[in-house]
C-alpha cells in the first residue's frame, strides 16, 4: 500500500468518524464542524496530488554492459569467473526468488548475485552500485 492509499484511508476513516460522533446542539456548530471537516480532506487531497520524484539510474548496464564482458573482463570486474557466478545463480536461485507477489516487482536473481558481487569486488558506494544496476539502496544491502 502506498503513501496516497494511506492517506486516503486515513481521510475516510477520519470522515467516517466525524460523521458518526458529531452532534451538533445549534447550526453555528454544525456550520463550524463542516469547515472543519472540509479543511481536513482538502489538506489531504493536497498529498495525494503530490508525485514522488523518481532516481535518475542507469538503464540496462547489467543486459548490455555485463553481457557484453568477455572472460577476463568479468573476472576483473566481480573477482569471479562465469562459469563459477552461473553455479552460484542455479545454488542459490530458489534462495533469493521472493514468494509472493506482494509489492513491488522481483529483482532477477542474476541481477541480485551481481551487484552483491560488484559490491564484494569494488570499493564503490551502496548508492552507485544501486544506480549501476538500476535498483534501489536499500534493495542492495548486503
Amino acid at each position: 500500500m502506498n503513501n496516497i492509499q494511506k492517506y486516503g484511508n486515513v481521510a475516510a476513516s477520519m470522515f467516517n468518524f466525524l460523521i458518526d460522533n458529531i452532534e451538533a446542539t445549534s447550526s453555528e456548530e454544525e456550520s463550524a464542524d463542516e469547515e472543519e471537516i472540509a479543511t481536513v480532506l482538502s489538506v489531504l487531497n493536497e498529498n495525494k496530488n503530490v508525485e514522488k520524484k523518481t532516481t535518475v539510474r542507469i538503464l540496462f548496464y547489467m543486459e548490455a554492459t555485463v553481457g557484453d564482458y568477455t572472460e577476463q573482463q568479468f573476472q576483473q570486474h566481480f573477482r569471479l569467473s562465469r562459469p563459477a557466478y552461473k553455479v552460484l545463480v542455479v545454488k542459490l536461485g530458489p534462495k533469493l526468488l521472493r514468494k509472493g507477489n506482494i509489492g513491488r516487482k522481483t529483482i532477477s536473481t542474476e541481477k541480485q548475485l551481481l551487484s552483491v558481487l560488484w559490491v564484494f569486488a569494488t570499493p564503490d558506494s551502496y548508492r552507485s552500485v544501486a544506480n549501476k544496476f538500476n535498483m534501489g539502496k536499500s534493495s542492495l544491502a548486503v
